[in-house]
């Protein structure tokens, strides 16, 4: 029988409190192995030391997540999403898309409406988005190699991504059910979405929502200009180097 360390502690304040030689001072263990006197046949296994919290001087530990430009990232956003309006990088990432009649695919605000996964099973089907979707279901199998122990045991292909605008919508509840789907809010669109594995041309279902959203008066009026007229920088050489040198010999 194995028991954590915090346990473990309680047990053997309890057992040296109520052993006979409970007045003698405790003895201090030599080893993470402790047994109590009172049940011999238990065997508890002290917890590991943690590492310490770093001192003033000591840097912190590495964090696990690493920071992105704001800037970097509304590129790569932008830029996942216009990659879906081209077919041909659609079908390049493996997307069943021989039937869906336009990319991306904007529908309209009837699937708010949408209370069962085989009301939306049959929203997939009139589409022509439903093949693929079915793809990622029968993909679903048994990851090879050791990610088995490290909680991620099954692994599946990617399906149609459904981009919605109402917030708390049944069409959340109802396409998460249906095996290969996923859903997205048009207010905090993810790059783990929009572009899984980094790879761009994911196909995508909107509403008319987004559209207006887009095409809003709003939004035109904080987007900026194209730049025209910009101004190179002029490359400084250096005066010093042998290559500039030879160059101008040479010439």
């Amino acid at each position: 029988m194995f028991i954590s360390g915090t346990t473990a502690r309680h047990l053997n304040s309890f057992a040296s409190a109520t052993s006979p030689t409970s007045c003698a001072p405790p003895s201090t263990p030599t080893s993470s192995t402790l047994s109590t006197p009172t049940s011999p046949g238990i065997v508890i296994t002290a917890a590991p030391a943690t590492r310490p919290p770093p001192s003033p001087g000591e840097p912190a530990a590495p964090s696990p997540h690493r920071k992105i430009n704001v800037n970097q990232n509304r590129y790569a956003m932008v830029s996942a999403i216009t990659v879906s309006t081209i077919p041909s990088l659609v079908l390049t990432r493996g997307h069943r898309v021989g039937s869906v009649p336009k990319h991306p695919l904007v529908i309209s605000d009837f699937i708010d409406g949408v209370e069962k996964a085989k009301e939306a099973i049959k929203v997939l089907k009139q589409i022509g988005a439903y093949p693929d979707a079915e793809k990622a279901k029968d993909s679903h199998d048994v990851r090879p190699g050791k990610g088995k122990m490290r909680n991620c045991h099954y692994i599946s292909c990617k399906g149609p991504l459904v981009v919605y605008g109402t917030k708390g919508a049944k069409v959340v509840k109802d396409f998460c059910n249906v095996p290969g789907v996923e859903v997205a809010n048009v207010e905090k669109l993810n790059l783990l979405k929009l572009a899984p594995g980094g790879n761009l041309g994911r196909l995508k279902m909107v509403n008319f929502y987004l559209a207006r959203i887009i095409n809003s008066d709003e939004v035109h009026s904080v987007v900026r200009p194209i730049k025209k007229d910009y101004k190179r920088a002029t490359f400084k050489k250096n005066p010093f180097s042998m290559s500039d040198r030879i160059e101008e010999q040479l010439r």
